[in-house]
């Protein structure tokens, strides 16, 4: 989960495409274990809980 507040680690850019270092480590890890990288995106108050 991110909030996409928090460039150069994830954030959106002009086209409101998510991108970013956090979303590249992801898809990184996902492909080398073989898996779909999941991302979601909420707000920071709405994360704890979700956690």
């Amino acid at each position: 989960m991110t909030e996409n507040a928090y460039p150069p680690r994830q954030f959106l850019d002009a086209a409101g495409n998510a991108i970013g270092w956090e979303y590249d480590a992801i898809a990184e890890i996902a492909k080398a274990a073989e898996r779909d990288g999941v991302h979601e995106s909420i707000s920071s108050d709405a994360m704890v809980p979700a956690v």
